[in-house]
């Protein structure tokens, strides 16, 4: 079994909108930002405002730790129902 970390920062969405989501998979809540599932953990961060001129933009920081099969499968479904094209 191949341990693997991956980190992603996301902007342009709120970090309760990757809550629900995590809650939405069936994952175990241990609290309000670590997510458990099987051979898998996520920790969602805690929401920030980036500025960006006179746009302030949510970002959230998430770690994704486990096996490196399931860490990649749920990064892609992720990346894939976060994805925008131009904002």
């Amino acid at each position: 079994m191949i341990i693997e970390e991956k980190f992603l920062e996301m902007r342009g969405m709120r970090r309760q909108e990757i809550i629900d989501y995590f809650i939405s998979l069936d994952f175990l809540a241990c609290d309000l930002s670590t997510f458990v599932g099987e051979h898998l953990r996520i920790e969602v961060g805690e929401e920030v405002f980036v500025k960006m001129g006179s746009l302030s933009i949510p970002a959230t920081s998430i770690k994704f730790s486990g096996e490196k099969d399931v860490v990649e499968k749920v990064l892609y479904w992720f990346r894939l129902r976060f994805l925008t094209a131009g904002g």
